[in-house]
């Protein structure tokens, strides 16, 4: 062993243990759902990657009341599938409520929730909430495909043999959509391709052995259409209805970034009301690797009642079976009674707020409103606080905007 230079000063290593006051796992805010939730006491299991009977609704719901109550900005969770297996209610697998200043990281995992025609995450009255890296996926889908093996025009009608791995058309008997409010439509493909003689056809329900008839009075069920089918085609029946995928309901400053979407029963990501809404780098597309042919039944990107500021940017938007992406901004509101000096009496076209210093343009301009009018205050006929639930009546005082 080697000895010490003589002359030299020994000194004996003297351990320092460092304390903090807070949590390590909560260092910068951030709270990891696949490794924190047992320790911290947030549920018995943590929401562990590649589980398939594992239910991580309630593990990540547990996991946002912890994170709002705490103060805990991020969310976070390995790479992986997490399987969605319960609803929280008939709308949606996933309730976000109210929820404030939180991210929400999936790093690039696969979602698939079990539930088809419902949501998947609903979101609602949020304020400054980013959902981001992941796709999303039913287990059940809202859809199936057949092979068209015979056509006879007269009778609108075609047969059809099963595709392995999807459901039969049978199977949608009843319907999927909460409260029967199915529409059983249907298109055709041919080498990968929606075909020019058709359009959206509209099957007669219940659909039984392997026959398929489509409802007369339309376009694309005329004799003429249906017999621009042929044998070999793919016929792609859908059950349209329910809550969209990824619904934001009056969200105001949210994020939506690096998203795919591959199925819905309705559309695929929406966001009514909502203030400066971000929406970049988000994907419809059928699910890349399998022979799907539609991703939602409905829009893919659909923004309603729209507020200010909304941002849609570099998104990517595939064999959708209505709107790719749609947007529309209705009139604010109604006047009910003539102005009382510089306060009217509206109503609202929807919830959506009137912002502060809002200008607003009366029409028709024989209104006794400035035209160049702005909102000043408002003493809302509601009670409730909740952005989604506010009354649609308001007084609101106005002054001139020089």
């Amino acid at each position: 062993m080697a000895q010490p230079h003589r002359g030299c000063r020994v000194q004996k290593s003297i351990p320092i243990l460092l304390l903090s006051l807070a949590p390590l796992s909560l260092c910068g805010q951030t709270l990891n759902l696949s490794h924190d939730l047992i320790g911290k006491g947030i549920a018995t299991s943590n929401m562990t990657p590649d589980q398939a009977t594992l239910d991580s609704r309630p593990l990540l719901e547990a996991a946002i009341t912890y994170s709002q109550k705490n103060k805990i900005t991020s969310l976070v969770a390995d790479p992986g599938a997490y399987y969605f297996l319960t609803l929280h209610n008939n709308m949606t697998h996933v309730l976000i409520n109210a929820v404030t200043n939180l991210t929400l990281d999936f790093q690039n995992s696969d979602l698939y929730f079990k539930t088809p025609n419902r949501s998947a995450i609903l979101c609602t009255a949020c304020t400054n909430v980013t959902l981001q890296n992941f796709t999303v996926d039913f287990q059940n889908l809202p859809f199936t495909q057949v092979t068209v093996t015979s056509v006879n025009s007269a009778n609108r009608s075609v047969t059809f043999a099963p595709i392995a791995g999807y459901r039969p058309p049978s199977d949608f008997y009843g319907g999927l959509v909460l409260a029967g409010g199915d529409s059983f439509v249907g298109f055709v493909f041919r080498n990968g391709v929606p075909i020019a003689e058709t359009g959206r056809m509209s099957v007669i329900t219940p659909v039984t052995g392997n026959t398929i008839v489509f409802q007369a009075g339309t376009p694309w069920s005329l004799p003429s259409a249906v017999a621009g089918i042929k044998p070999g085609d793919i016929f792609v029946y859908t059950d349209r209805g329910g809550p969209h995928a990824v619904h934001f309901d009056t969200a105001v400053n949210c994020t939506v970034h690096n998203v795919s979407i591959y199925s819905s029963g309705s559309m695929g990501l929406t966001f009514p009301g909502a203030v400066n809404m971000r929406v970049d780098h988000v994907q419809v597309i059928p699910r890349p690797g399998t022979s799907r042919l539609i991703s939602t039944n409905a829009d893919g990107i659909h923004g309603t009642f729209a507020g200010p500021n909304n941002v849609i940017h570099d998104n990517i938007i595939r064999r959708t079976c209505d709107d790719s992406l749609a947007y529309d901004a209705p009139w604010t509101a109604t006047v009910s009674t003539k102005p009382n000096g510089a306060t009217v009496m509206v109503q609202r076209y929807s919830t959506l707020e009137i912002p502060l210093g809002a200008s607003l343009t009366p029409t028709p301009s024989s209104l006794l409103i400035p035209a160049s009018a702005r909102r000043s205050s408002e003493s809302s006929s509601g009670s409730s606080s909740s952005r989604s639930m506010r009354s649609r009546h308001a007084m609101i005082s106005m002054s001139r905007a020089w």
